[in-house]
């Protein structure tokens, strides 16, 4: 089965070359996402392009030469991000528990889970992470039948299969803390706790916390 081809990259990712047209870099070359900048329109419609470090087998670099989403191919480099799966770069979550009180609502252990499922939806490639809060708040069940869904339409390979499993292995937990928080607020801020108030401030806390992920990943 094909692999996600040209999923989203953040720095610290680690990628192979499919296809660079008019470049010397062959296809296979392995790669080490330095960031995500913007470049020149010249008028025309602003595009983006990835920062990259071109490596060889001992991670000495090769080429500097940027990827560019409308023109280039690639694949993350399974080997490297299946291995490290659970060493997403997750900055220091007691800074990041001080940044905003709304993230008091959160115990550590159960704010890196969160950021970790995030992070495993990311690099599944099913959704934009504009769209990711959606999956904060719902169950396994749904989260299968989702995914059901989703492999209709596209061609899974083996790893993006095992992601999808995990993201909904991960998920009525991920579902739990997060009501947990609501109602905390909720109650903190001694405001009635019905379905409703429940919903509206469990809606608002999936966007924060995409929002914050979102902001740490740059």
């Amino acid at each position: 089965m094909k692999r996600n081809k040209n999923p989203e990259l953040k720095k610290g990712d680690r990628i192979i070359l499919i296809n660079m047209p008019g470049e010397s870099l062959y296809a296979g070359t392995k790669g080490i996402v330095g960031g995500l900048e913007r470049t020149p329109s010249f008028g025309g419609q602003e595009e983006y392009q990835y920062r990259i470090s071109w490596v060889d087998e001992g991670d000495n670099v090769i080429s500097t030469l940027s990827l560019l989403p409308s023109e280039d191919s690639w694949l993350l480099d399974p080997e490297f991000n299946q291995n490290n799966l659970n060493e997403a770069r997750i900055t220091d979550i007691d800074a990041l528990i001080r940044k905003a009180d709304w993230l008091k609502l959160f115990k550590r252990a159960d704010l890196k889970y969160i950021l970790e499922y995030l992070e495993l939806i990311r690099r599944s490639g099913v959704v934009n992470m504009f769209q990711s809060g959606q999956f904060l708040a719902q169950t396994g069940y749904y989260m299968r039948k989702f995914f059901e869904f989703y492999a209709l339409q596209h061609n899974l390979d083996n790893d993006n299969e095992e992601l999808l499993e995990k993201i909904i292995e991960m998920s009525d937990k991920v579902r739990d803390i997060m009501i947990r928080a609501a109602v905390m607020d909720l109650s903190r801020n001694n405001n009635e706790i019905t379905t409703g108030s429940a919903e509206n401030r469990l809606r608002r806390l999936t966007t924060e916390v995409v929002k914050e992920y979102m902001n740490q990943n740059k």
